[in-house]
């Protein structure tokens, strides 16, 4: 146990920039100050031997007088100026860096996590990923000291995550090098290494809350589900709320390791711990979440590349799917088949028709009942249903022209019963009204040139029940003038039904 608690100690003293206490710093300091002078003064003692020709030894029997006088001498100089060097030294780096960083360090820990964020407590805005059993350097406290000066912009005030300018700002940056860090290694994954995850979380029927019970309830629920969403996450990633209702999680995990755990904690920690309650009768009301996710990086070929946007939208398809097919579960995105060849980045990204056609990916959920889609003929609700055929547009029935010849009266009766509908096209037309013999003047000449004033016809015209009536009652008088016993029948068989 002596041993070993020894050890410990001295691993905890050359731990540079890792000094948990300012003692490890003197020893380390002292250490290197004494090892240093005893080196000078032994090659000092060495050197003045040899010129005065004495027999060189660490014996003080065995020296002559002068020489055991000068050994002493050397021996009390590492000693002084050791503990000298060591003093002063020390000294300044307490005033110059230990000092400030004890003071921020005591600042921070006496901070609430009302007035601070805990991810700027726990340093997540310049090392996302974290490991919680490393050791905090000096330069690590350093960057927490200026992430907390810079915090405004980066830190969503309401629920405490972090924002939209953290991801474009900071956090690009931070994925593109653990991309190329996982390119450099240049091989199939193995085990214990390093794997990342994009999830989109979407709060269901919060509009629902908002409307029902205030925004001052859902600014209560957001601020509930930013702590849980960190809460689940841990340390293995960070929460980044990104507009409205909508959080965006990274998580970062060792290889092989199922991201599908985290989603099945998201949900079943909404389901047990997030819920609104009225302001006016108390009512609760639990809330659910859907999440979507997939791997990063999700897919990479030697002539595209996904971006972190890219792989965003990617997540939030999976989120929607969620959406559409019961809420209150997650689906992951997993890739079928890689593109080769040329492919529309934009629908991949974006139109799930495109992928499942194509058997590029798929989406695959655990909750219960457990329903993976595979098919477009799957999809439910999510724009334009695929294997749904759209109605057929009804043909407009042809108006009558004013060539037509109706056979008898009854023709002239339908085209008065016809429906509004049908009479014309529905859109309020100002139309100046002539009697028949000015409207049919105005007509002849016009026969074969229209006239510059006359308003254009459309492609199907619909005649109003006047132009109707007029163009059947010429009709009539040209087939009475062509028989004319026709039209003394006629008028007989009309003097007949008016006398009856």
């Amino acid at each position: 146990m002596q041993k070993g608690g020894l050890n410990e100690r001295i691993k905890r003293i050359f731990a540079i920039n890792a000094w948990d206490k300012d003692s490890d710093t003197l020893l380390f300091i002292g250490f290197i100050c004494f090892v240093t002078t005893f080196v000078f003064d032994i090659i000092g003692f060495v050197t003045v031997s040899l010129v005065l020709e004495y027999r060189i030894t660490l014996a003080p029997t065995q020296m002559s007088r002068a020489q055991a006088f000068l050994f002493w001498y050397f021996v009390l100089h590492t000693i002084i100026c050791s503990l000298l060097l060591t003093t002063t030294i020390y000294s300044l780096y307490t005033k110059i860096i230990s000092a400030p960083v004890h003071d921020f360090k005591r600042r921070m820990q006496y901070m609430s996590r009302a007035e601070m964020s805990d991810y700027l407590y726990e340093g997540r805005l310049s090392r996302p990923f974290k490991d919680p059993n490393s050791k905090k350097t000096w330069e690590d406290q350093v960057l927490d000291y200026i992430d907390a000066s810079t915090s405004e912009k980066y830190i969503d005030e309401l629920t405490g995550c972090f924002n939209k300018t953290y991801l474009y700002r900071k956090f690009v940056g931070v994925m593109n090098t653990q991309r190329l860090s996982n390119i450099s290694k240049n091989g199939p994954m193995t085990y214990n290494s390093e794997i990342y995850s994009i999830m989109m979380i979407d709060i269901d029927h919060f509009k629902r809350i908002n409307d029902d019970f205030g925004h001052a309830t859902g600014d209560e629920v957001l601020i509930k589900v930013g702590k849980v969403l960190r809460e689940c996450v841990g340390n293995k990633g960070i929460v980044i709320r990104n507009g409205g209702e909508e959080f965006l999680v990274f998580c970062a995990a060792r290889y092989p390791y199922s991201f599908s755990e985290v989603a099945k904690r998201i949900n079943r920690t909404f389901r047990e711990q997030v819920y609104a309650k009225s302001p006016m009768d108390g009512t609760i009301r639990n809330i659910t979440c859907s999440v979507g996710f997939l791997n990063y990086p999700f897919v990479e070929g030697p002539d595209y590349e996904l971006t972190l946007q890219d792989h965003i939208d990617l997540a939030d398809m999976a989120m929607y799917m969620a959406k559409t097919h019961g809420r209150d579960r997650y689906y992951e995105l997993k890739l079928k088949n890689e593109p080769t060849g040329k492919f529309d980045i934009v629908k991949f990204c974006s139109d799930p028709v495109y992928g499942l056609k194509r058997k590029f990916y798929y989406f695959e959920s655990e909750s219960s009942p457990k329903q993976d889609i595979t098919d477009p003929s799957q999809l439910v609700s999510f724009g334009v249903t695929e294997g749904v055929a759209a109605p057929k547009p009804k043909k407009a029935k042809a108006a009558p022209s004013k060539d037509d010849k109706p056979s008898d009266a009854s023709d002239a009766d339908t085209v008065k019963d016809l429906p509004a509908e049908q009479k014309d096209d529905g859109k309020p037309e100002e139309i100046e009204i002539k009697d028949e013999k000015q409207e049919s003047s105005d007509r002849a000449p016009n026969k074969a040139e229209p006239s510059k004033n006359a308003p254009k016809s459309s492609k199907n015209p619909k005649p109003s029940n006047r132009s109707a009536k007029s163009a059947f009652k010429n009709a009539r008088a040209k087939k009475a003038a062509e028989d004319p016993s026709a039209g003394d029948a006629k008028k007989k068989t009309a003097a007949d039904d008016k006398t009856a």
